[in-house]
């Protein structure tokens, strides 16, 4: 059975350092959004590394660590241009403290979108639907769950579909507008996995961050990449979902 894990960025300060807002300040203007929706990266992004931050190879900036933006070391960069990576762009970077300077990678996820530029699922041919669980989920959760969230009867990317569109519909007419399709498990198709052998993916808007397979973390730990923090999938949305359904967790079925 092929094991996939979550991928980010870690927040302990005695990895990362102690800046706030991330261990990069963007020396250059950048819109947030337009970062996210324009089709091509910039050539050049200049960064400065902060004084009480700790260069890292995976680096976070509150101005371009989006979801789907990722700032590598050219040393890591190495390393992920010989893995199979879901469709993706590269663009150079410069790091600058003082008078030194770092050259970095800036790796963004396509993120395919409809008309009206919402996000569209990533990868769907991935999961294995019938044995994926997953549950009405809210966009603003951290706000509080009502507790009762229903398990969704998803069995195809066809109900995905359906769920989501009236998810949509509701947002246009103002109704639950903050409704999503959470996970609380996932599994995934062998057949694809065998034929397609994606070492890192990712499967927005169902899941935030990338996922990687085994042989992806395995050789990022023993190149003793820095700043990656790596949890194995299921394990990763037990926890997250336990801490914030609590007791509902369990009654819908959680470990």
């Amino acid at each position: 059975m092929n094991t996939y894990h979550n991928f980010e960025h870690s927040t302990k300060t005695k990895v990362v350092g102690s800046a706030p807002g991330g261990q990069l300040e963007l020396l250059q203007p950048l819109n947030f959004n337009s970062m996210q929706n324009r089709d091509e990266l910039p050539k050049q992004s200049k960064f400065r590394l902060k004084g009480n931050s700790h260069l890292t190879d995976l680096l976070y900036c509150l101005n371009i660590s989006t979801i789907n933006n990722f700032i590598v070391s050219s040393k890591m960069y190495s390393i992920l241009k010989e893995f199979n990576i879901q469709e993706h762009q590269w663009a150079s970077c410069t790091i600058r403290k003082k008078d030194k300077t770092w050259d970095y990678h800036l790796l963004r996820f396509a993120q395919p979108r409809d008309k009206k530029r919402r996000p569209q699922l990533c990868c769907p041919e991935m999961v294995d639907w019938k044995n994926s669980v997953f549950f009405e989920d809210s966009y603003a959760r951290f706000g509080g769950i009502k507790g009762n969230e229903p398990i969704l009867k998803i069995d195809s990317y066809d109900d995905y579909l359906k769920v989501q569109a009236e998810y949509n519909r509701k947002f246009d007419e103002h109704e639950n507008i903050d409704l999503a399709i959470g996970v609380m498990k996932f599994a995934f198709k062998e057949e694809y996995l065998e034929k397609n052998n994606p070492d890192m993916c990712w499967l927005y808007p169902l899941h935030s961050n990338p996922l990687i397979s085994e042989r992806l973390k395995t050789a990022l730990e023993e190149n003793d990449i820095t700043s990656v923090e790596t949890m194995e999938i299921n394990s990763y949305l037990c926890r997250n979902d336990a801490e914030v359904l609590g007791n509902i967790f369990k009654e819908l079925g959680g470990r």
